[in-house]
């Protein structure tokens, strides 16, 4: 199954003004309640159903028009390439919260589109640009980084903080824990983050980290 429900509230948090980050953390603290830590839903880029949301991202489709005639009616593209760098957050959540991990076809690298039925485009293999290899290279470490940890397929969840641009929270499992950070900002924040239960990361309680504006960092 697809969790629409952490997806739809990742998107309004992030392309909406009032959109916080302290709502996605309530949504994903909501389905864990429901499905617990271990579940086997899926955490979505997107679908067939949805505008691409590098294209939301980006601004180059806007939440009140009409999407799917967008498609219709304008050759959509990603214009601001603050869109791949929030898509890239997007994957590293994906990646890193409970869940299975579920990537539309084309949201590897950042394919534009709008709705249906511009959200069906040809894959592309080759040709990218610049900004599409660079998404596509995040998303195979990220990739390769939950095949290998045991923390982030298994590990328990617990929120470390939650603003309304940034989103900090830990998955430990057998000792070994992994911390994510996100920030949505338009500036660079530095948090200081204490891992709760005598957790630690390179034998560290207390983490002081520094997150580039609408990027994220990966402490494992």
């Amino acid at each position: 199954q697809f969790d629409f429900n952490v997806y739809d509230t990742f998107v309004w948090a992030t392309t909406r003004s009032g959109g916080s980050f302290e709502g996605l953390a309530g949504r994903i603290a909501e389905d864990l309640s429901v499905y617990g830590s271990h579940h086997l839903m899926g955490n979505i880029t997107g679908n067939h159903d949805r505008t691409r949301y590098v294209c939301l991202a980006s601004g180059d489709v806007s939440q009140d028009e009409d999407q799917k005639a967008a498609g219709w009616h304008r050759d959509v593209k990603v214009t601001d390439p603050v869109g791949y760098s929030y898509l890239k957050m997007l994957h590293a959540l994906n990646f890193t919260i409970p869940g299975v991990p579920c990537i539309y076809y084309g949201d590897e690298y950042g394919q534009p589109g709008a709705n249906d039925p511009d959200n069906r485009r040809w894959m592309q293999f080759d040709g990218l640009s610049a900004a599409e290899q660079d998404v596509l290279a995040t998303t195979e470490a990220l990739a390769k980084l939950h095949g290998g940890s045991m923390p982030l397929i298994f590990g328990d969840y617990r929120l470390l903080l939650a603003d309304k641009d940034v989103l900090a929270y830990s998955r430990s499992y057998m000792g070994r824990t992994v911390v994510t950070v996100l920030n949505k900002g338009a500036g660079a924040r530095t948090v200081e983050l204490r891992l709760p239960c005598g957790l630690s990361v390179g034998g560290k309680e207390l983490l002081e980290v520094e997150v580039a504006p609408v990027s994220y960092e990966i402490i494992k």
